[in-house]
């Protein structure tokens, strides 16, 4: 909202896959890019060995933090956790880019 005191997003310059909540993660490898306003599109890197690092670190890690840097330059880190459903729509998309 415009009442919101870290403004828009201005980057987002990382997502990381980690096993647990509160442990550091491990970064995907590619970049990110703004698509409009607050809406980014991160790329993930297509050489075969960062493909099969990051296939296995969305595979197998049930918690991504998105570390973002706000309009204000605050920096926030948005913690997800992946449920049996999300679990199962990562399965189907990384079976579909395997074909």
């Amino acid at each position: 909202s415009d009442t919101f005191i870290g403004g828009s997003i201005a980057n987002l310059p990382g997502v990381l896959l980690k096993d647990e909540e509160l442990v550091p993660g491990t970064a995907l490898v590619g970049a990110s890019a703004r698509v409009v306003g607050n809406s980014f599109l991160f790329a993930l890197s297509a050489t075969p060995a960062d493909a099969a690092t990051n296939t296995d670190l969305l595979r197998s890690r049930r918690w991504m933090d998105l570390a973002v840097i706000y309009g204000s330059g605050r920096n926030a880190i948005l913690t997800l956790e992946k449920d049996e459903d999300a679990q199962a729509l990562f399965d189907k998309a990384l079976a579909a880019w395997a074909e």
